[in-house]
């Protein structure tokens, strides 16, 4: 006998943010988990709220409101959970048991679900490894989408200006790859979710390179699709900016830049956690403070080079 009106999770979607995770040269591992206490620490003070928010767009509420799902948002990402039929497997002893769609899974469904990612952090690029394009929407898939006018050529109704929508597409698995630009249908997001948005991240039932599918064909009845005995896992992990140190004075004297073997060194920018700067010589030695990520400074000479600085004042 089937179990009705129980949900159970179609996917996890989990995002890191090591600025927020790693306590200055100490390094969280999203898969083993914090090793020492502080790690511990930070990974309780973690909320991934504090710099990005993540929505269905309204036509996926429309969509998991008629597959009877429901989009649950946590501290460190968010699950989509569906209505299932929930049956003991009779080839096994209990607890396990099988689990189907209350609405039907199929092969052929060209079902997917869109989440809009927005900043809500104006710091966010200053203390995250990446490079943001103004011009192109971040777009995490598990299927490279068709370009504008393929679409176009296949649907009846046209596609505007207005609703073509510039992306750069990594593949889930691949985010820190070179993106793939593509003009895409985006008549299905609208114009309200497109203002300050930052990243769609677009799940379809199949996966295009057969790594992570969101559900399991049964070997004995290829007709029978159950949901997968192992809930899918996908995640995104945001590196932190590592930046040259730089203590100059208010004159823009530079007293002091961080150095290793005589050369300047990159170090790591983290919420939490201090590293020990100790600079100058005899009764000119100092211990120099941390920055913080609301001052980083690009040198105008040297691309992707940053600097992060903190005004002193002269020694004296």
């Amino acid at each position: 006998m089937g179990l009705n009106n129980i949900y159970s999770k179609l996917f996890d979607y989990k995002i890191f943010h090591h600025y927020f995770l790693d306590d200055g040269i100490e390094v969280y591992d999203p898969i083993s988990g914090p090793t020492t206490e502080r790690l511990t620490e930070n990974q309780k003070l973690y909320d991934l709220g504090d710099f990005l928010s993540i929505a269905p767009s309204a036509a996926t509420q429309v969509k998991l409101k008629n597959w009877k799902a429901k989009f649950v948002l946590s501290k460190d990402g968010f699950s989509v959970f569906i209505k299932s039929l929930v049956t003991p497997n009779p080839g096994t002893p209990p607890p396990e048991f099988i689990r189907k769609p209350f609405l039907e899974f199929n092969e052929s469904l060209d079902l997917f679900f869109d989440f809009i990612v927005k900043i809500e952090d104006r710091y966010f690029e200053n203390y995250t490894d990446i490079d943001l394009n103004r011009e192109r929407i971040l777009f995490l898939s598990n299927q490279e989408p068709l370009p504008a006018e393929v679409v176009l050529a296949e649907d009846p109704y046209p596609i505007t200006k207005d609703t073509t929508l510039p992306i750069n597409y990594h593949h889930l698995t691949d985010f820190v790859g070179t993106p793939d630009p593509i003009d895409i249908d985006g008549s299905n997001i609208n114009s309200a979710e497109r203002q300050g948005i930052f990243a769609i991240i677009r799940i379809h039932l199949t996966d295009e390179l057969d790594i992570t599918h969101l559900y399991e064909i049964v070997s004995t009845n290829p007709d029978v699709i159950d949901l997968p005995t192992v809930v899918p896992a996908f995640e995104l992990i945001f590196e932190n900016r590592h930046t040259f140190w730089r203590y100059p004075t208010a004159n823009r004297d530079i007293l002091f830049i961080y150095e290793e073997s005589n050369s300047p060194a990159l170090l790591p920018l983290t919420k939490n956690g201090h590293l020990e700067i100790i600079g100058g010589s005899g009764q000119n030695t100092r211990s120099y403070p941390n920055p913080d990520a609301k001052l980083i400074i690009e040198e105008p000479t040297e691309s992707g080079i940053f600097y992060s600085e903190v005004f002193m004042n002269e020694v004296t």
